[in-house]
């Protein structure tokens, strides 16, 4: 038993003597700054003192190794510091150095990248994806179509509307218009042994294109339309939530939009799906909303109270309301706008090409005012319906893509300025932001405004045509020379020759030229000037309406 206790006690001893000489190994550098049971417990590097011996060995560690492990490499204290092999740093204390090597040393990933480091780019130039115009529906014919009306199946499922079809296939009948006393038209079917001569048959239209929407609203207003041969030179789409994102971009990051949404407006379809009242968009300009992107925005001064900003209410789409406003003249002077949160275009020349407006008098509208087409419950704003022209919403897209974009037409530049009477001193006024539609493409189609007055053969000579010519000349410069524009006195002596004296402008100016843009001054006496104009425009719009029945004749 002696024997087998001094075992036990010899193994022992053999334990602590292995245990004491690691903590040696692993303190080997910092051995000698440590003091013996019996001394005070000071470090003899520094004046730090211990309470336990425990708290000395640490502090020797951290303040005084001369070199520690970090993974298989030896860092050494070298003149007093650790120095770190990638960035150069310098540390006194183990812990602080090993802190940052596991910092320094970790492979780095987007992941782990810190947040301020990451800078958020708004992509201007990223392209915007073409239009598929895929369709969900079938399309149909112009003659089915006409069918289906007179079946009185134009919105039933693509189900029944082919039975119908077949139905009306195995019986050889085919449609025909009808006209009563006062010259309503309706839609019947007829078969192949009814007298031809008192009916107006429907052959024609089997070749004419298709629709390209897809949409029953739609299909059945373009087979009953007496401008149907017309509209069918053309392809419409719906207005959908790719095109509503489209209407409201930031016209402050992206400025040539303001000439892309006019683009894709431009000759558009609008539908009132409750009465039925169908209206052709000729031409369209567009305002913006921010007080820095448009000095011609809409006004929300003075507790104004209507407004064509999109009300989730009132519309039917997401952030695009068609609207009829007033400005509190009742519905005596309507204004037709297409508002949405980033501007507002108004329509100041359309057509009515539905079947309940019959004959070419009175069907269009030819200025900023529209009581052809009027909107006015916030039910007919909900019921309305927008088809865009396929081949605008493709010029659209391509004006969104040229972060250079400067008009919404290859043509004529001033046609393409808006009808405006004021601030001829800022650059907002200058915009070529009115587009027009494929059907009405020529310049006698458009609406005159103060910029094309003194274009118009008919225009008599007098006040209002010779400032026609001096508003045209300082709109040619601006547009010409931008900033560096400027109005030469010469020129405004050409345009007065033919002036009688009205007391508007006296001369106050002794220099030979003066700057157009930011002049506050020559702007003044412009307003009063245009003001002129008023009774030329009105006339000059009156052989526009000559025009456009020339070009927009019914079937």
């Amino acid at each position: 038993m002696t024997k087998r206790k001094n075992n036990k006690s010899n193994a022992k001893e053999e334990q602590n003597g292995d245990s004491k000489s690691r903590t040696c190994k692993k303190s080997k550098m910092a051995s000698s700054s440590l003091t013996s049971e019996h001394e005070s417990l000071q470090c003899v590097q520094c004046e730090f003192t211990a309470d336990e011996r425990n708290q000395l060995r640490i502090h020797c560690l951290e303040n005084h190794a001369q070199s520690f492990m970090f993974g298989e490499t030896i860092v050494e204290r070298v003149d007093g510091l650790f120095r770190c092999e990638l960035c150069n740093k310098t540390y006194g204390k183990m812990p602080a150095m090993r802190y940052h090597l596991n910092v320094c040393q970790k492979p780095k990933s987007k992941e782990t990248e810190p947040v301020d480091r990451l800078v958020i780019v708004i992509p201007k130039d990223d392209p915007v994806p073409m239009p598929s115009f895929a369709t969900s529906q079938p399309v149909l014919s112009t003659s089915e179509q006409v069918v289906l009306m007179a079946c009185q199946r134009p919105h039933a499922s693509n189900e029944k509307k082919q039975k119908t079809l077949s139905r009306v296939r195995d019986l050889k009948v085919f449609p025909y218009w009808t006209e009563d006393e006062q010259g309503e038209k309706r839609c019947s079917l007829a078969g192949l042994d009814v007298n031809m001569s008192t009916l107006t048959r429907l052959e024609d239209l089997s070749a004419e294109k298709p629709v390209g929407s897809g949409e029953p609203a739609l299909e059945s207003m373009l087979a009953l339309s007496p401008l149907s041969k017309v509209l069918r030179r053309r392809e419409y789409v719906a207005l959908t939530r790719d095109y509503c994102d489209f209407l409201n971009e930031d016209w402050q990051l992206h400025p040539n939009y303001r000439y892309a949404c006019a683009r894709m407006l431009a000759g558009c379809l609008i539908l009132n799906t409750r009465n039925g009242q169908a209206l052709l968009v000729n031409t369209i300009e567009v305002y913006g909303r921010g007080r820095w992107t448009d000095i011609h925005r809409e006004s929300a001064k003075n507790g104004t109270v209507e407004t064509s900003s999109p009300d989730p209410t009132k519309s039917y789409y997401d952030r695009v309301l068609p609207v009829t406003m007033c400005n509190g003249a009742g519905f005596e002077k309507p204004r037709l706008v297409i508002g949405t949160d980033m501007f507002d275009g108004l329509v100041t020349c359309s057509s009515r090409v539905d079947i309940g407006f019959q004959g070419d008098e009175g069907r269009h509208s030819v200025g900023p005012s529209n009581n052809k087409f009027v909107l006015r419950t916030e039910e007919d704003c909900r019921a309305t319906r927008i088809f865009l022209n396929k081949d605008c919403v493709t010029d659209a897209f391509r004006i969104a893509n040229d972060p250079k974009a400067y008009r919404a037409i290859v043509g004529s530049s001033l046609h393409q300025l808006r009808q405006l009477r004021t601030a001829f001193h800022d650059p907002s006024t200058y915009y070529m932001c009115r587009a027009w539609g494929p059907l009405t493409s020529a310049n006698v189609c458009h609406p005159f405004s103060i910029f094309t007055l003194s274009q118009n053969d008919s225009t008599q000579r007098g006040n209002g045509f010779e400032v026609g010519k001096l508003v045209d000349l300082i709109a040619t410069q601006v547009l010409e020379k931008g900033k560096d524009a400027v109005l030469l006195r010469e020129g405004v002596e050409v345009c007065f020759k033919g002036c009688k004296p009205s007391g508007k402008v006296h001369n106050t100016e002794s220099s030979t030229e003066v700057i157009i843009l930011g002049n506050t001054s020559l702007n003044e006496p412009l307003e009063a000037l245009v003001q002129l104009m008023s009774t030329y425009v009105s006339t000059a719009n009156e052989t526009v309406y000559h025009f456009l029945r020339a070009h927009l004749k019914e079937n």
